[in-house]
């Protein structure tokens, strides 16, 4: 048996200590190293948040991670522009790469309870969708809920409502993420079960507005933990195969 002494103690909280200066030291340094790029997108996109500055490949080129979006910019984002950088040796589009990562990190800055989640009994994965409660497939797809939960994937909804703001669909949606049971709200919802109307303060409008920054034109839209997106219906089998197949690649990749 290993006995936890105070020296162990005293060496975790160190090190703990340590990699927390070391980022808050490193966040610091790259505000004042890009504080002019840093000040012209908060004056310009005061309501965007900024998660980080870094240099591309190409000389003078910075990439700038607003979630879910990438930007590129000079030093002092005098010119700013969105688009895919390739490096033509291997023909990889090194901007895919990093727009993946800015959905997932888009992803994790929303609270997780606001969240409509639907967790499985022993989670392997964790999906969050972009769900209408009027659509044919989100319909389809969360009649299948127990098959996903049985695969180990968990689903998280995010609402939305294709039609807009003004939508019939919205209005619904608004009354699903007030009502007290979420979960046997929207399962109500979606089997045209009226629901009560109760005034809260929704995210609805929050999720959607994040839905059309990915650029989420039809439901279900199925974002992946890596931040990759899958539109429109999986079956939960294939679902779970293309989650299993990422894995793989990932851990090789690893190797």
């Amino acid at each position: 048996m290993v006995l936890f002494t105070m020296k162990h103690f005293k060496v975790i909280v160190f090190t703990f200590f340590a990699l927390c200066v070391s980022s808050v030291f490193a966040g610091n340094v790259a505000l004042e190293k890009y504080a002019k790029i840093y000040s012209t997108f908060e004056q310009k996109f005061p309501d965007e948040k900024i998660v980080g500055v870094r240099a591309t490949p190409l000389k003078g080129i910075y990439e700038i991670m607003i979630p879910p979006h990438v930007y590129y910019s000079n030093i002092d984002a005098s010119y700013v522009f969105r688009g895919d950088i390739f490096k033509m040796s291997n023909q990889i589009n090194i901007t895919q790469n990093r727009r993946k990562v800015a959905r997932r990190k888009a992803i994790e800055l929303v609270d997780e309870d606001t969240m409509i989640e639907f967790k499985a009994a022993k989670p392997r994965y964790t999906v969050s969708v972009f769900t209408d409660t009027d659509c044919v497939y989100c319909r389809k797809l969360h009649s299948q809920m127990a098959e996903y939960n049985n695969r180990g994937i968990t689903v998280r909804y995010l609402a939305f409502p294709r039609g807009g703001k003004h939508s019939a669909s919205f209005a619904k949606s608004n009354a699903v993420w007030c009502a007290k049971d979420r979960q046997k709200a929207i399962t109500n919802a979606k089997n045209d079960v009226a629901i009560e109307k109760v005034d809260c303060e929704s995210p609805v409008l929050k999720h959607y507005n994040l839905g059309k920054k990915f650029g989420i034109q039809g439901t279900p839209a199925i974002v992946l933990d890596d931040g990759d997106m899958i539109p429109g219906y999986v079956s939960p089998e294939r679902l779970l195969a293309e989650l299993e197949k990422r894995k793989k690649t990932l851990n090789m990749a690893r190797q």
